[in-house]
């Protein structure tokens, strides 16, 4: 089966601007996105640029625009998409070279929700919690923060400093988190100017998550939680619970997934 694949191709110090780039390619059973961007560099052009790791979906350094809609190349097998492929860079987020963008954008809306894990100082023991909210685990339970569902988002179109979806996912993921602190101060960074009231739920980053993660249902409790905040209501805080109490609800739930302090969940 012979393909054609559209390549997106920009090299800055040429000073040509953007152009699509055609290249035939032969392709073999079960090959994907990203062995055929491997065959253009073998076949046609060496210097063509793109991104990638660890080859099975859990990095999500690969991410592109294939054929229109966000993937991952190394997931996206060919057969699938006919005989003529489109592959370009990830919108909203600058051109480095070809396929290459820059993350820097995304990871500046992370730290802009303070999207890392500090924990409950006044905690002296290990927690080891039950996780209650299942709801909001998808297929791998985490982010694997590979930008689709910023690229996806049409609300970046019109704010371009919308957090986007992958930051007020994580921001809830922490505020839900029972080894964290008061809930509070995360939230109400949230809900500044180009935070969660910005997003319309129209559930693009749900389409194109890799991992099924519910974005739109994470932003939406987001959403709760801030009018709660802003009327002067406490936010509720799930109680941590210690090992052995840990255990005991665990035999009772039987199969719900648990965290270690290092944040690692494990399901039976």
């Amino acid at each position: 089966m012979r393909v054609t694949a559209h390549v997106f191709r920009f090299d800055p110090a040429a000073n040509t601007g953007a152009w699509l780039e055609s290249y035939p390619v032969d392709a073999f059973p079960d090959m994907t996105v990203l062995d055929l961007l491997f065959e253009v560099v073998r076949r046609h052009d060496p210097a063509l640029s793109f991104r990638c790791s660890c080859r099975v979906g859990m990095c999500g350094t690969c991410t592109l625009l294939i054929n229109g809609r966000e993937g991952l190349a190394c997931q996206t097998k060919v057969a699938m998409l006919g005989d003529e492929i489109t592959v370009r860079p990830l919108n909203h987020l600058p051109v480095v070279k070809d396929l290459v963008v820059d993350m820097d954008p995304f990871f500046v809306r992370l730290r802009a929700v303070d999207a890392s894990f500090h924990g409950d100082p006044a905690r002296q023991e290990i927690a080891r919690v039950v996780w209650e909210r299942e709801d909001l685990l998808g297929e791998a339970g985490d982010c694997i923060t590979c930008g689709a569902c910023l690229s996806a988002c049409s609300m970046l179109a019109l704010d371009r400093g919308f957090v986007g979806p992958a930051a007020l996912y994580r921001a809830l993921m922490l505020v839900e988190d029972p080894r964290e602190g008061e809930p509070e101060p995360r939230v109400a960074r949230t809900l500044g100017e180009h935070g969660v009231w910005r997003c319309h739920g129209h559930m693009d980053c749900v389409k194109v998550c890799p991992k099924q993660l519910p974005l739109t249902k994470a932003i939406h409790s987001l959403k709760r939680l801030g009018v709660r905040w802003a009327v002067g209501a406490r936010l509720p805080r799930q109680p941590p619970a210690g090992a052995a109490g840990a255990e005991a609800r665990t035999a009772a739930g039987g199969g719900r997934r648990t965290a270690s302090a290092g944040g690692e969940r494990r399901g039976r």
